[in-house]
Order: structure tokens, then C-alpha cells, then sequence
């Protein structure tokens, strides 16, 4: 019963942690400690947390699978410019290895609290491009916050599958406006070939 309660006060922690790192307008990070460990599964079907039963999430994670003792959470928007969706990296106080040419870019980039998690090994996660657009072990990535999605995630292809069909829905909808408004004698054909192109990618 004591370990049930501790995993339900973890849950209402992290689901709060999440809530107003997502009210805030910056670009945020915050800590939770772990009595338990926290494991996190991605699938088709979207993100899980599992305690000691599985947990629906309705939020993105680019996370490591395993979290012991500590969880970190970081939160960035997503915006192309207009708004996708919301980008939550969680990981643990273990290092993170990557190799890439501008290592110091991504480091300068990430908080704080993250930056020590973050590095140089030449067998570490691959990434090729730059801090705008590029690859994760040959999977796509633009912005540098879907980069850093692909250093946090254990499975980058099952976030990004996961969040490309968040994308699909975003580009729907505003396909759907720019269209309804070209009937007022507008013109939206650019931003129409704009959004075309996002699909492409």
C-alpha cells in the first residue's frame, strides 16, 4: 500500500511539474526526486510512464527509458513558426554521450541543469548538420529543439513518429484556415507551398 501511495504522489508531482513548466512563457527546466524508478515507454500509440503499472501520458517526452533517483524535466514550445506542440526532455543524473562537430553549440544551448548530462564521445549518438537542421542517427531533425528530443530520447524514430503525426494535424488545421480565408479574395498560395513543404519533411 505504502509503495501504490508513493507511486500516485510521484505521478501528481510529475503531472504538476509538467503543468506549469508548460504556463510558463521561457523556456523552463525543474527536478523531481525519484523514490521509485520510472520507466518510459514509447509506441505508435503515443508515450507511457510505468511505475509499477502502465500510465497514459498526453504529452510528448523525449526521454530516456530507465530515470533513477532524480528525474530533470525541461520543457521548450515547439513553433514553425506557429505552434506545434509541447516538448518535454526528461533523463537522470547519468551522462548522455554524443559526437558531433559543434558539440559546444548544443551545450551552450541546453540549461543549466542539463548541460553537465551532455557528453563528447566519438561512439556517442551521431548527429550530422547543425544546430538547425540535420540528423540523428540518420533521422531527421529541425530545430534545435527536435535536436535535443533525439539526444534525450532512447528511441528518437518512435518520438518522431509520434510527433510527425502531431505535426500532420497541426498543418491539417491551418491548411483548413489559409484555405477558408482565400475565399475572401486573399491570397495564401505561399503559405499554403510553405506548409507542403513542412509535409515533405
Amino acid at each position: 500500500m505504502q509503495e501504490k501511495k508513493t507511486e500516485i504522489i510521484i505521478l501528481n508531482n510529475l503531472d504538476t511539474a509538467l503543468t506549469n513548466l508548460q504556463g510558463s512563457s521561457f523556456t523552463t527546466s525543474t527536478s523531481i526526486e525519484l523514490p521509485l524508478d520510472i520507466n518510459v515507454n514509447c509506441d505508435d500509440n503515443g508515450f507511457d510512464i510505468f511505475i509499477n503499472e502502465k500510465n497514459d501520458i498526453n504529452h510528448i517526452l523525449a526521454s530516456r527509458s530507465k530515470l533513477k533517483n532524480r528525474m530533470h524535466i525541461w520543457y521548450q514550445p515547439y513553433e514553425i513558426p506557429f505552434k506545434v506542440t509541447n516538448f518535454y526532455y526528461l533523463t537522470d543524473d547519468s551522462k548522455i554521450r554524443i559526437n558531433s562537430d559543434f558539440y559546444d553549440e548544443i551545450v551552450r544551448e541546453a540549461p543549466e541543469s542539463f548541460r553537465n548530462k551532455i557528453v563528447y564521445d566519438a561512439n556517442g549518438i551521431n548527429i550530422e548538420g547543425n544546430i538547425n537542421e540535420g540528423s540523428i542517427n540518420g533521422v531527421k531533425y529541425l530545430g534545435k529543439e527536435m535536436l535535443f528530443a533525439g539526444i534525450f530520447s532512447d528511441n528518437y524514430q518512435c518520438f518522431y513518429n509520434n510527433f510527425k503525426k502531431k505535426l500532420d494535424e497541426t498543418i491539417l488545421i491551418y491548411q483548413s484556415k489559409a484555405s477558408v480565408l482565400s475565399r475572401s479574395g486573399c491570397s495564401y498560395n505561399l503559405i499554403l507551398s510553405k506548409l507542403n513543404m513542412l509535409e515533405e519533411f
